[in-house]
């Protein structure tokens, strides 16, 4: 039966084995839909192990390269919404796999709506989903809709019409959220849509769809939600892709509103995303990201079936009706598309799309009048000049292509709208791009040079990713007159702008759509400083440039995201050493701040008094040796003036890192009695190696969960460090490197009954009996040697260890000197994982009787231990050999090669 949820729950599986399971890392997803093709799967196949695109055409080379990247590994193969019933295929497949010895250890799920499939694929286990119960279809429907008593009978005579498919309940639910009446409900329940039958499937759930499509109240709506078929199934789309699509079709377009301001067509277009999901016709995977169901995407091809082809591999196109208007191609990846006969006009055709295959060019002179080209992830190295003869072309999407350089002719294309280059190798923009006066999208995921004119495109909405240069181009005061730009500007080689005079000019506090910022500056050999030694002119000239572009490169109180890289100045600006607290001011929407590289700041911002931030990084600031009251208070907000107001300071902050600060010695609380960071739940502090002392306050972050501190080899113990013992939410837990802090651990580690995984390194002989003597039970423990630290200690130092009875997984990783494991492992009786790396000396594992004690375990994995690989090859029975000790484990993992898997 349809949308019962045989992929969510394939999908469930799938995740859980890529966290859990025991299939090695090799686990490939393919929804093959009605294509069902041996060689192109195999490619798929290949494509998934490889994360590359697969060009061999031969299937002995297909073949081969599977077996070389499967080679002695299991295999988790889903094939996700299967029609094929071609028992010949089916056979080939499994032969295939058979061949090189993949079948024998794979598990392959198969979802499918057809009994005969499951039984031509010669299933061994077969699981038929059923719909839901009927009290639970109604607790699903209650969940969707508000209503009262006297809704009851006709709400339940409409959910018995659904089937029990939680996906027609969903749709339902969204038709009758917007109804009030009973008499409404009850036009619901009798529309003939209901009697619409499939000839083949009593369950047949497509009415309860279309009933919802029917009920959308907008036309265009509609006509943007059929647009959505001209995607294969399981694709999965942004949400600027689809809005620029419609933008680009005409579907949506800017309408004037009250007051002489424009509602724009990309608002509209969030809007019908709005609905769409409302009404589960989109799925939303993640933020911004999104999906159709199978049987949704059939609703779409089946309300558009007039206007849409799919022309698949050995198609020809004779026959095309001239009235169409989408073309997509779904052919094989070498490919080239059938030849469309010149004098056959395709006038009425408004958009060609590849899922796969190799454009023939001179073609698309037969569709002049083509609004939206998509080439995404066709394997395209050259765009040719011809493309700026589709003078109507108002959407070019060339993302995931190795394409190195765009022609100039497409500065012709006077009408585009939206450009799509992610993941391209393009390293510049054509030199007369500015002509395009209509351009509102240019989309990518790297760097760009732009030529000079960019402020001529003054219904730019989405910035590219650009990089200012010391050549003729682009400069920054051409930001000044885009003023419909939004969400994000990204800049790099900001040491390249003229002065202070020209950054003001890009007027970026004056551009409230901007949500995220990001500064870059670019790195010189000659710039790197010794902070001790003499500072030349050139870097005093850089340190004061950096300060002053800055200073005039002020965002708008509306940003949400600041991003700084590489700035030289030696202090940052003003309206960074006064943000939030201020009603006037500040930048109080800011939930995310990263700087990186700022090497010679001497102090940080004033950050502790923003509102809203969550997220906070801090790296590589090398000239900052103490963060103080600066860090939690403004300039013109002194400790004495304390209010109300900041009696609360990083009152929303959640994750904080502090890394690679090289001259940090001292981080001091505020000198205030305010409480700080009550919000954190992640801290980490990693290669800070002259920090001593942190603030004692923060044993009352009582909702910090993951602590984190490596490389911090001069941290001082009682007194200069939190009691950690008092953080009894604290589930995660890295020491590495810490100096005397690790010496306390023994007296915290007991009144952490949360911590889950606990990572310890530097370990000091004189103190590691009491250290391991008193842990308490925990899952997973991770122990890091260091090079002079000698073996692990005999058993009898560890009288309480082996009372943990909840160990589920032990790490063991860099002790140099040790020969042979300890025997008190044997005590971890609820052990199921065993972790050996970097031991360089390390020969035997611990007795066979101590290793039979461990029942529970099932998984050893060695790494970089040579002497004890040699001595666990499988099935050897030499004195020197410990195949014995292991043989009876379900996983052996040697040096990312899996020995032996019996699961």
């Amino acid at each position: 039966m349809e949308r019962l949820g045989k992929t969510t729950l394939a999908r469930h599986l799938y995740e859980h084995e890529v966290d859990e399971g025991p299939f090695n890392g090799q686990k490939i997803w393919i929804c093959l839909s009605e294509n069902f093709d041996v060689v192109r799967l195999l490619k798929e196949m290949v494509e998934s192990v490889t994360k590359t695109p697969c060009e061999l055409k031969n299937t002995g080379a297909i073949m081969g390269k599977l077996e070389e990247n499967l080679k002695g590994k299991k295999l988790f193969l889903v094939l996700d919404d299967v029609w094929n019933n071609d028992k010949h295929l089916w056979d080939s497949f499994k032969s295939q796999l058979q061949k090189i010895g993949v079948l024998a250890r794979s598990v392959i799920l198969v979802t499918t709506r057809s009994n005969d499939v499951a039984k031509k694929a010669s299933a061994s286990c077969l699981h038929k989903l059923r719909g839901l119960w009927k009290e639970d279809g109604w607790a699903l429907l209650k969940q969707q809709v508000s209503f009262d008593s006297s809704f009851n009978d006709v709400g339940r005579r409409i959910l018995d019409k659904c089937k029990g498919a939680p996906l027609a309940i969903k749709a339902i639910g969204g038709i009758l959220q917007l109804m009030e009446s009973h008499s409404d409900w009850c036009r619901i329940e009798k529309s003939e849509v209901w009697e619409i039958q499939h000839h083949e499937d009593a369950n047949y759930i497509m009415p309860s769809l279309l009933l919802s499509y029917n009920h959308f109240k907008h036309v265009s709506l509609k006509r943007c939600f059929a647009l959505c078929a001209i995607f294969p199934k399981d694709k999965i789309m942004s949400k600027s892709e689809l809005i620029y699509l419609w933008l680009a079709q005409g579907l949506i377009y800017d309408e004037p509103s009250n007051y002489s301001t424009t509602i724009t067509a990309e608002t509209i277009g969030e809007n019908y995303i709005d609905i769409l999901v409302n009404h589960s016709f989109l799925l939303e995977c993640y933020e911004t990201k999104y999906m159709m169901h199978d049987l949704v995407h059939d609703l779409a091809s089946y309300v558009s079936k007039k206007d849409l082809v799919v022309c698949k591999g050995g198609e020809k196109l004779e026959d095309v009706d001239s009235h169409i208007q989408h073309l997509a191609f779904d052919l094989s990846i070498n490919e080239t598309t059938p030849e469309i006969l010149i004098e056959k006009k395709l006038s009425k055709l408004r958009t060609i799309i590849f899922w796969r295959g190799v454009p023939r060019w001179n073609s698309l002179i037969c569709a002049p009048y083509i609004r939206t080209l998509i080439m995404d992830n066709i394997g395209l190295s050259e765009v040719p000049a011809f493309i700026g003869q589709l003078l109507h072309l108002r959407y070019l999407d060339l993302s995931n292509n190795p394409i190195h350089a765009l022609p100039e002719s497409i500065c012709k294309l006077y009408q585009l709208q939206t450009l799509r280059l992610f993941r391209c190798l393009v390293q510049e923009l054509p030199s007369e791009l500015h002509r395009l006066e209509n351009l509102r999208h240019i989309e990518t995921s790297r760097w760009l040079v732009a030529s000079k004119g960019m402020g001529q495109l003054t219904s730019l909405q989405t910035l590219p990713y650009l990089k200012l240069c010391d050549r003729e181009g682009w400069t920054i005061d051409e930001l000044g007159p885009l003023y419909q730009v939004k969400g994000e500007i990204n800049i790099e080689g900001l040491e390249y702008v003229k002065n202070k005079e020209e950054a003001r000019e890009a007027r970026l506090i004056r551009k409230d759509k901007i949500l995220k910022l990001s500064f870059h500056w670019s790195f010189s050999g000659e710039e790197e400083v010794n902070y001790g030694g003499q500072i030349n002119s050139s870097i005093i000239e850089r340190c004061n440039h950096d300060k002053d572009v800055l200073e005039s490169l002020e965002p708008h109180p509306n940003i949400q995201s600041l991003r700084i890289m590489g700035y030289m100045g030696v202090r940052f600006p003003r309206w960074m050493r006064e943000m939030g607290g201020h009603p006037t001011t500040k930048l109080n929407s800011l939930t995310n701040v990263e700087l990186y590289t700022c090497d010679r700041c001497l102090q940080l911002p004033s950050l502790g008094m923003l509102p809203n931030l969550k997220v906070l990084c801090l790296s590589e600031l090398n000239a900052v040796e103490c963060i103080g009251e600066e860090f939690y208070y403004s300039n013109n907000n002194s400790c004495a003036e304390v209010g109300v107001n900041k009696k609360v300071l990083f009152p929303n902050l959640r994750e904080l890192s502090i890394m690679d600060f090289e001259s940090l010695t001292t981080w001091e609380p505020p000198s205030s009695s305010a409480t700080v960071l009550p919000s954190l739940e992640t801290l980490v502090i990693v290669t800070c190696p002259k920090l001593r002392k942190i603030p004692t306050s923060l044993e009352n972050c009582t909702s910090l969960q993951n602590l984190e501190i490596e490389d911090c080899p001069s941290m001082e113990g009682e007194g200069s460090v939190p009691n950690l013992g008092k953080l009894h939410g604290l589930i995660n837990l890295r020491l590495h490197d810490t100096g005397e802090l690790l010496s306390l651990l023994p007296l915290w580690i007991p009144h952490l009954r949360s911590l889950i995984e606990l990572s310890i390194a530097g370990l000091r002989e004189e103190w590691d009996i009491t250290l391991m003597s008193s842990l308490a039970p925990f899952r997973s423990l991770s122990l890091v040697g260091c090079r002079n630290f000698k073996p692990l200690p005999a058993q009898q130092v560890f009288p309480a260890l082996h009372m943990s009875s909840t160990l589920q997984s032990l790490v063991i990783f860099g002790f140099d000197e040790m020969e042979a494991l300890p025997e008190w492992i044997g005590k971890l009786l609820s052990l199921q994982t065993l972790h050996l790396s970097n031991c360089n000396k390390l020969k035997y594992l611990f007795s066979t009787q101590a290793m039979l004690q461990l029942a529970q375990l099932q998984c050893l994995y060695i790494q970089a231990c040579p002497l004890l690989t040699e001595r666990c090859e499988k099935d050897s029975n030499g004195p020197e050999s410990e195949w014995h000790k292991i043989s009876h484990l379900s996983n052996i993992r040697i040096d990312w090669v899996t020995i032996q898997d019996l699961r």
